[in-house]
C-alpha cells in the first residue's frame, strides 16, 4: 500500500534519500516544470482510483434456429442464426447470450455475416 509521496518542485534530492526512498517504496516526483509534476500527482492520483465499468447494449438479436457445422479438424460447432431486433451487431464487439433471463455466454463475439 503505498503511504506517501515525495513531491519537489526546482529542488535537488541528495543520493541518500534518493537511496532510502527506493529502500522503502516512496515515489518521488520531482522537476523543473509545475505543470508536468502536476501532469504526474493527476496521474497516479487517478491510477489509485477504483475502475468503473460501463456497459452499454448497442444492439439485440433473437436466435431463430440453431445449427450444427463442420469445421476442417472434423470438430462440429453450433452456430445460431439471428434476426436483430433493435439496434445493431458488428463483428468486432462484445457479446452476451441470454437464456430466460440468465447470462449463457459472455465474451467475444463471432459474427461472421451481417446481411
Amino acid at each position: 500500500m503505498l503511504l506517501a509521496t515525495i513531491i519537489g518542485f526546482s529542488v535537488s534530492i541528495p543520493r541518500s534519500i534518493q537511496s532510502m526512498a527506493a529502500q522503502n517504496d516512496v515515489p518521488l516526483a520531482i522537476g523543473d516544470v509545475i505543470y508536468r509534476i502536476m501532469d504526474d500527482v493527476r496521474a497516479r492520483v487517478v491510477a489509485m482510483l477504483p475502475k468503473t465499468v460501463e456497459t452499454k447494449v448497442t444492439g439485440e438479436a433473437t436466435v431463430l434456429q440453431l445449427f450444427d457445422i463442420t469445421l476442417k479438424a472434423k470438430q462440429t460447432m453450433k452456430v445460431a442464426g439471428c434476426r436483430v431486433t433493435n439496434g445493431l451487431l458488428e463483428k468486432t464487439k462484445f457479446a452476451r447470450v441470454v437464456r430466460e433471463g440468465s447470462i449463457v455466454y459472455e465474451g467475444e463475439s463471432y459474427v461472421s455475416s451481417i446481411q
